[in-house]
């Protein structure tokens, strides 16, 4: 752990959590929200799975002595080219945000406070050298369960994380308290 600040030598909850962001975490919950979130990957793969499918079609043809085994390796082409340019490209943009973060391998550093029930109206976000926010839970986005974290939406565009690594009192223990704060349509588990 490279920085050794914290923001409060207290907890005041066992819901209180100190997150602190490392290059994994950063990684998981990006793939998470640019890819599995929205459903980005959907169309990519379906393009795939139809040039594929083109391409199987034409070296079956090959098979029975028709012309087709360039066709077939051309479509194949056209079919996995762009999926696999797009999956490296959110990868590779991932890891310069992460570059740009400093979050090297190995380093983390401290992101923000989460205070869960300090304010029974709000969710509490206190980061190093920046002002408290306040986040109605009225007028959350919603919560997203991982196997790795847990997603909190504030806002489109804005999240918090509770690292499961982190998470002292367990997801568990999270997830039965933002049931009581959020409406059902807001909590999603995958």
């Amino acid at each position: 752990m490279d920085n050794p600040l914290t923001l409060d030598a207290r907890m005041d909850s066992p819901l209180d959590l100190d997150v602190r962001m490392d290059r994994k975490t950063y990684r998981d919950f990006m793939v998470f929200d640019s890819v599995i979130r929205i459903g980005s990957w959907r169309r990519p793969l379906l393009f795939a799975l139809i040039f594929t499918g083109l391409a199987a079609v034409s070296f079956a043809a090959s098979l029975t002595g028709r012309q087709g085994a360039l066709l077939g390796a051309a479509l194949l082409l056209v079919g996995l080219g762009p999926a696999l340019y797009f999956f490296f490209r959110i990868y590779s943009q991932i890891n310069q945000l992460a570059e740009k973060l400093g979050l090297k391998d190995g380093k983390s550093r401290l992101a923000y406070r989460l205070v869960f029930d300090e304010d029974p109206r709000a969710l509490l976000v206190r980061a190093p050298g920046k002002e408290e926010l306040a986040f109605p839970w009225a007028d959350m986005m919603g919560a997203w369960r991982r196997k790795e974290a847990v997603y909190l939406y504030v806002k489109p565009g804005t999240a918090y994380l509770v690292p499961k690594a982190q998470a002292a009192a367990g997801l568990d223990a999270y997830w039965a308290f933002l049931k009581g704060r959020l409406p059902p349509e807001k909590m999603h588990s995958q």
